[in-house]
């Protein structure tokens, strides 16, 4: 079961300066640090680049300015000896700078500092607060697992209850994001949050429709910019085509093609062996795998690898039991496949027919056992 909330959570947006910039400063106070204790601002711009700053703790007084043209988030750690490599979960805050003064203070730790002068890092707290309801019904499933004896964990009709309770949280987790969106169309989160779906939900039907409706100045800022062209990125190949026909060689060496698996059904899956999302997806195929391999099924794993990372690949998939068709041309990212099958990120997967027809395409957690169930009836 995937029991964890993940959409609609913050993550490290990208940041442009322009001439538009206007000038921020964050200035805080924690405890009574004094030198060497250092506070590490940290975020990451537009072309990937991660920005590091530091300044040096006087009384537990600290100080950063710059300038920006919309808001983004930042993450400080303090270091108390002055090592960043040391920092604890406890001495790590994130919120959405903008333009204004920022203060963080605490009397002690830098994780329970209190964030004031963001009007964007209210809202996002705003809306996480609202969302304690729902989240408690996520956690009361996960418990109610953790809780289960062995045989229940593995009594299927026990997870598929589960699954369907899950469901139900997700949908009105997913529905009270879209509902924050549409009510903050004139705000720069509302793009952060739907870059968060799109990147962990890239056929969410909702995305593109949803942009759409924000407000000219946010579509047009270098975030909505950045999201709509994630957007036509992320379309992929449409249910209905033909799968495209290649060819790359298994772990053994051995030259596979898709074409051979004429007359089955073939679940195509895109991954890195250093991609935990992807891993976490392997118990289920486990379990697909294991019911419906002797009924039509074939798992086809293709890796996202380079030559020198072979053996890690091969590694990786033994030590996880990928006991599937597992291949890989070796080319990581330059990979002409993943051209054809539109993939910018992974995992991402598709659902072939017998006929070599694209049937299902995103199934992830319980979903494709669900679509196995329904196709052969039972």
């Amino acid at each position: 079961m995937r029991l964890f909330l993940s959409i609609f959570f913050v993550f490290l947006p990208i940041v442009l300066f322009a001439e538009e910039s206007k000038p921020y400063v964050i200035e805080g106070k924690i405890g009574q640090y004094n030198d060497p204790a250092k506070i590490f601002l940290v975020y990451r711009t537009l072309n990937e680049r991660i920005i590091e700053d530091s300044t040096v703790m006087k009384n537990g007084y600290f100080r950063f300015e710059g300038k920006t043209e919309y808001p983004f988030l930042v993450h400080l750690y303090l270091a108390k000896e002055g090592d960043r490599n040391k920092v604890t979960q406890e001495d790590a805050l994130s919120f959405y700078l903008e333009a204004g003064e920022i203060h963080v203070n605490s009397l002690a730790e830098l994780g329970n500092a209190s964030v004031q002068g963001s009007k964007t890092d209210n809202l996002n707290q705003d809306f996480h607060r609202s969302l304690s309801s729902i989240q408690e019904r996520a956690d009361h499933i996960q418990q109610t697992f953790r809780n289960a004896t062995a045989e229940q964990q593995n009594n299927q009709v026990f997870i598929d209850s589960l699954d369907l309770e899950f469901e139900k949280v997700q949908s009105d987790y997913n529905n009270a994001g879209l509902t924050f969106i549409l009510n903050h169309r004139d705000e720069i989160l509302s793009v952060y949050m739907l870059q968060s779906q799109l990147n962990t939900y890239p056929n969410d039907p909702n995305v593109e429709p949803v942009f759409n409706s924000l407000s000219e100045r946010v579509r047009q800022s270098p975030p909505g910019k950045k999201l709509e062209t994630s957007i036509r990125a992320y379309k992929t190949l449409n249910e209905g085509t033909l799968a495209p026909d290649f060819t790359a060689n298994d772990t053994k060496g051995n030259s596979v093609s898709l074409s051979d698996f004429r007359g089955k059904f073939v679940f195509l899956v895109f991954w890195s062996p250093t991609c935990n999302h992807c891993l976490g997806e392997v118990p289920q195929l486990q379990k697909t795998y294991k019911l419906y391999k002797d009924k039509g099924l074939e798992i086809i794993s293709f890796a996202l690898e380079k030559k020198d990372g072979t053996a890690e690949w091969i590694q990786v998939v033994n030590e996880n039991k990928m006991n599937w068709i597992n291949i890989s041309d070796l080319k990581e990212w330059e990979s002409e496949v993943l051209k054809e099958y539109k993939v910018h990120g992974v995992p991402k997967n598709y659902l072939i027919d017998p006929e070599g027809i694209i049937i299902s395409k995103e199934l992830y957690g319980n979903a494709l056992y669900k679509k196995m169930k329904e196709l052969f009836n039972n």
